[in-house]
Formats: structure tokens, sequence, C-alpha cells
């Protein structure tokens, strides 16, 4: 689970994102493990805020306000070390320039949107194991993306 998720300030700004249906239904059937890519990597919260920026170099995670900021090698090292042979699903924060699934925007050189992209963490999971379910806050209330979530996380 995204450890903001769970109620732990760990975002950028200092805050959570708690969400109810991850404390009150998913973590009453299954052991939630927090996790938080850019704490795990020492940013620290709160911190600088990042976005993922379309570069000559590639897709980079580079702070919004200042650009020198560049922690992608550190996000996707760790992403690539992720122990999560013991896991059967993630929970991901919608957006996070780590955790979006599909959700995170990605930047252009002019700094517009250009599109929606994975999170280096949720990019690092798919690659891994492209069965492994994963789903974002933002579809927890859909009843249905979160029924066949549960059903896939109990037949891993």
């Amino acid at each position: 689970m995204s450890a903001c998720l769970l109620g732990e300030a760990v975002r950028y700004d200092g805050t959570d994102k708690h969400n109810t249906v991850v404390t009150e239904v998913l973590c009453q059937q299954f052991e939630c493990v927090p996790v938080c890519p850019e704490m795990a990597i020492g940013l620290g919260s709160p911190r600088p805020a990042v976005r993922l920026v379309k570069t000559t170099r590639g897709i980079r995670a580079l702070g919004r306000d200042d650009a020198s900021i560049d922690v992608t090698n550190r996000l996707v090292e760790y992403s690539n070390q992720f122990a999560f042979d013991d896991l059967a699903g993630f929970v991901l924060k919608s957006r996070s320039p780590s955790c979006g699934v599909g959700s995170t925007p990605l930047f252009g050189s002019d700094l517009s949107e250009i599109a929606l992209v994975n999170g280096l963490f949720a990019e690092a999971i798919s690659c891994r194991d492209d069965e492994m379910p994963l789903i974002e806050d933002t579809d927890l209330e859909d009843e249905g993306l979160l029924n066949s979530f549960i059903k896939k996380v109990r037949t891993r």
C-alpha cells in the first residue's frame, strides 16, 4: 500500500491521503505493508515536489520548482530492487510520480502536460510482473474494480 493511503504523513507537503476503503476494507482482509518510494530513498517529508518530465535522456523525476533536483536514478534503483515476492497486490496513490498507475502526468520540455503514464515505482512493478494486481486509490470507490482487485489478490 502506498503509505500515504494508510494515513502516514509521507507526502511531499507533509500530509497523508488516508483512504477509508484501504484501512476499513482492505486492511481488514489482508496484511497491509506500507511503502513510500520517495521516503525510502531519503527524501523526507515535507520535501520539494517532483514531476515526470520527458527529456532527451528519457523520462526523469525532476523537481517541480527546481529542475536541478533529479531523483530519477535513486527512484529507479529502489523500485528495481524492491522485494515484492511475498506480496499479492498493490494499492497505489494516483497521479504520483512514483506510484501512479497510468494517471501520472508526464510533462514535455516546455512543461506542458503531454500524456498520462505510470509512475516510476508502478512501472517497475509492471515490468517485473505484468500479472501483479495493481489498483489506484481513485478506483477503490468503484465496487466492480475493488471486487476484481480483491479477487485477483486472493488467487495469487
